[in-house]
């Protein structure tokens, strides 16, 4: 016969007996079946208000959290709190006291900010625009920063604002450089007209400044292609504006390619794209091209 104390009716009733009789010690002990004891039960209801949390404590530790954060302003305010309930509060002195040297020399002074943003304007503006308005006249016009003429005075205080151009003319026996130069006093803003250019000339137009045979770039305007209405070049006004040798050398072989050997440069002009052309007529009109062609270099042919 299987023993009764390990029935498992036996030991469920006992746990049961057991849990009672301290639920009832418990109610005993507390004195809970006294009639003044006894509470009214709280009514549950459908949406009970959320507990309203009210503002952190001020105190020298917290001020520290937020500056520790980055909330320096916040916590500058806190102390400030502590402080004018508790003037004597020396730590709050100490820690106001050091929040407010690093403030300032985190922050520049206003001063500082509105030079450095007028600075910021003044460099931004320093231009040089070159415009044609016929075919052979370009209309120039600059304007120089003020802080960046003001530098160059204080540098090298003999030397003069020029407005340097060069022309250079491309022709069968060789490129036609005609270089010159304008001062312009202590002009910071003006404009220029350049007439009677011949027509597919290019032209250089720089701004800078001119002193003991040395000239320093403020602004210049990229190549421009000058020609006639009709031409094909005039499509492409910069063009070569920052081309190298190698890339130029690549469109002189597709060239031969397409034609062969001797090159004619009447078919060449007839039958090849405006690209091809002007890769033409500056490889093999210009004597320095070919040089450095040659010596395989990668250079621009503006700088």
């Amino acid at each position: 016969m299987p023993n009764e104390k390990d029935d498992p009716m036996r030991l469920c009733a006992c746990d049961f007996s057991q849990r009672a009789h301290a639920l009832f010690s418990e109610v005993v002990g507390q004195g809970l079946y006294r009639a003044e004891k006894r509470e009214e039960p709280v009514p549950i209801t459908a949406n009970p208000e959320p507990n309203e949390v009210g503002e952190p404590l001020p105190t020298v530790t917290l001020a520290c959290i937020y500056a520790a954060q980055g909330q320096v302003h916040q916590a500058i305010e806190m102390l400030h709190i502590i402080l004018k309930k508790d003037p004597d509060h020396l730590a709050a002195q100490t820690c106001l006291s050091e929040l407010k040297a690093k403030q300032a020399l985190s922050s520049p002074a206003p001063s500082a900010l509105r030079a450095d943003a007028y600075g910021e304007e003044e460099d931004r503006s320093s231009r040089c625009i070159a415009v044609p308005v016929t075919p052979t006249a370009i209309f120039v016009r600059w304007e120089i920063a003020q802080t960046t003429l003001t530098l160059l005075k204080g540098c090298c205080p003999q030397g003069t604002l020029t407005l340097f151009f060069l022309l250079v003319i491309p022709t069968w026996q060789g490129s036609q450089l005609y270089p010159g130069k304008r001062r312009l006093s202590w002009t910071v803003k003006g404009d220029y007209l350049f007439q009677q250019l011949p027509q597919k000339a290019i032209v250089r137009v720089v701004v800078g400044w001119d002193y003991r045979g040395s000239f320093l770039s403020i602004a210049h305007f990229p190549l421009l292609i000058r020609s006639g209405e009709g031409n094909p070049c005039s499509r492409i006004p910069s063009f070569l504006h920052g081309y190298t040798f190698k890339q130029l050398g690549k469109a002189l072989f597709g060239v031969r390619r397409r034609i062969g050997d001797p090159l004619d440069f009447k078919t060449i002009e007839a039958t090849c794209n405006v690209e091809c052309r002007v890769a033409l007529l500056f490889l093999f009109v210009s004597k320095e091209i070919k040089d450095r062609m040659r010596e395989n270099q990668e250079t621009q042919y503006w700088t």
